[in-house]
């Protein structure tokens, strides 16, 4: 006896009189069905992410992103090795029926009985596919960093103090030789569409987005390898990350360090105008945009008069 649809089994209930236990039928096979091992096979298999293959990575992560829970049906019930689920559907059939023929169900009807409890699971399939998302993010490319061309000496700028002191102006160009990142730097900031978000002493990258998601109630989307501020290695977000998470494409990273703004990764902005936020937002003397390179850094100064007394 093959049902090729929904509706025979529910009409074999009905006419049995035991439809109330037809809903009971649907679900008796969620367990072996809706699991977070059925759900990471199918992203591995649907969305690999390969090392090296810039452009599928690409390609999957953005397919990813649209991916749901009734793709995950539809692949389930395309599965050749399907058994397991099988079984637990005719043990149920057998147990609750009058039905004694062999009983076997069509492709079609498989998907049927998947599909038509799948928004039961979202928030499980959701939940790792969200880990997954997060691992895209985490590899797939790099931040943008600036390209300048120093066109006016070769000295060497040893020291941040020395860069403030310098009478320069907007459009200047200068090699530094001193560090600026996370050991070094006064504090971290992220520029979010217009909004400067400014961290605290010894918070990397990865803890202001942390810490600005809580602000927004939305901690339960922190990903994983941010949490507790994640590790150094990959404490700046990606692009990707910070869109997906807050929906904002213009972006910005940068550092403080002695009364200086260093602007390292514009993503879809210009420079002027994160300088521009700098200028108004943050307490700084000068703003400078850096391009980092293999022995010396170079800078470019942005703005002109930063600190206004108030």
């Amino acid at each position: 006896m093959e049902f090729n649809s929904l509706n025979e089994i529910k009409k074999v209930y009905e006419e049995e009189g035991n439809l109330n236990l037809f809903n009971d039928f649907l679900y008796s096979a969620t367990d072996v069905t809706f699991n977070k091992g059925n759900y990471e096979t199918f992203l591995n298999q649907k969305y690999p992410f390969k090392r090296g293959e810039d452009k599928l990575n690409r390609d999957n992560y953005e397919n990813l992103k649209k991916c749901t829970i009734d793709d995950f049906a539809r692949y389930m019930s395309n599965l050749d090795d399907f058994d397991e689920i099988i079984k637990e559907y005719e043990y149920f059939i057998y147990g609750t029926t009058n039905i004694d023929d062999l009983v076997q169900f069509s492709k079609n009807c498989l998907y049927e009985l998947i599909d038509n409890v799948a928004k039961d699971f979202y928030n499980g399939f959701e939940k790792v596919k969200k880990t997954y998302l997060d691992y895209f993010e985490r590899y797939l490319g790099g931040n943008k960093y600036k390209t300048i061309q120093n066109n006016d000496n070769d000295e060497k700028i040893n020291s941040p103090i020395k860069l403030n002191e310098m009478k320069d102006n907007i459009g200047d160009t200068h090699n530094i030789n001193f560090k600026y990142d996370y050991e070094d730097r006064d504090c971290a900031f992220i520029y979010l569409d217009g909004e400067i978000i400014k961290g605290k002493i010894g918070q990397t990258h990865a803890q202001i987005l942390e810490n600005y998601m809580k602000q927004l109630d939305r901690e339960e989307d922190i990903p994983e390898d941010y949490k507790d501020g994640g590790d150094i290695e990959c404490s700046r977000p990606s692009n990707d990350r910070i869109n997906r998470l807050l929906g904002t494409k213009n972006n910005a990273y940068g550092n403080i360090i002695d009364n200086i703004a260093l602007i390292e990764v514009l993503e879809d902005v210009s420079e002027q105008e994160v300088a521009n936020a700098c200028k108004k937002q943050l307490k700084v003397d000068k703003v400078y945009i850096v391009s980092r390179k293999q022995n010396t850094d170079v800078v470019k100064r942005l703005a002109k008069i930063i600190r206004m007394d108030v």
